[in-house]
């Protein structure tokens, strides 16, 4: 009889060791699901300031093109409108660049965002969320180093632009040779439009399996 007490209270231990055990693991889960979560709420606030600065590069872009339009409606002698025009256009360069350098930022910051997640996520031991936080992190991924490209392409096309403006400006160039450097800018202008469309592909992507991964957690 002693012998089956021993036996029970055993079996008691190891229901009570096991029960402690559960409590700790679905601790650790649900602390690891809202570390990953906070990450990409805190993430999407700042992709909102991503947003804002791109829509404003995108309207001093448009604001620089009518700029462009009335420099090459001028008539050769009319030095003082051509010298006025490609100055604001200048102007408008400069604003670009700021606009586009605090974009980057503000990406570089929500993709670190999710970046950090990484060391989390590898210890994630549901199969399905697992694989959705790495789909996130991939994505991720393939977003910056797409924007770092398009970043860099941008920053080419201010070097082109200015360029051009300063001759007209100076009403210094050659008409061959400006033509070329048009031409350049027109293809560099194609090559970020791709980009756009490439990274809104991304986003669009990012997004859904964002929305997959908090309903796998019931967060929606």
């Amino acid at each position: 009889m002693k012998w089956f007490k021993k036996i029970a209270a055993f079996g008691f231990m190891i229901g009570v060791i096991y029960f402690i055990g559960s409590l700790i693991i679905q601790h650790n889960e649900q602390k690891r699901i809202d570390e990953i979560t906070q990450a990409m709420e805190e993430s999407a606030q700042i992709e909102k300031l991503f947003a804002n600065n791109q829509q404003k590069l995108s309207n001093t872009e448009l604001e620089e093109l009518k700029l462009y339009n009335q420099l090459t409606s001028y008539q050769v002698d009319h030095n003082k409108d051509i010298k006025k025009t490609a100055e604001e256009a200048l102007s408008s360069i400069e604003k670009q660049q700021k606009h586009l350098e605090k974009s980057k930022e503000n990406f570089s910051k929500a993709y670190e965002m999710i970046a950090s997640i990484q060391p989390i996520s590898k210890k994630v031991r549901d199969k399905k969320q697992a694989k959705s936080i790495l789909s996130l992190e991939k994505i991720n991924e393939e977003r910056y180093q797409l924007y770092l490209t398009y970043s860099e392409d941008y920053n080419s096309l201010f070097a082109l632009n200015k360029n051009l403006y300063q001759q007209l400006e100076k009403q210094d160039f050659n008409e061959k040779a400006l033509d070329e450097q048009i031409k350049e800018i027109n293809q560099l202008y194609k090559k970020l439009h791709s980009q756009e469309k490439q990274f809104n592909q991304y986003t669009t992507q990012f997004n859904n399996e964002k929305k997959h991964y908090y309903q796998l957690i019931n967060r929606i």
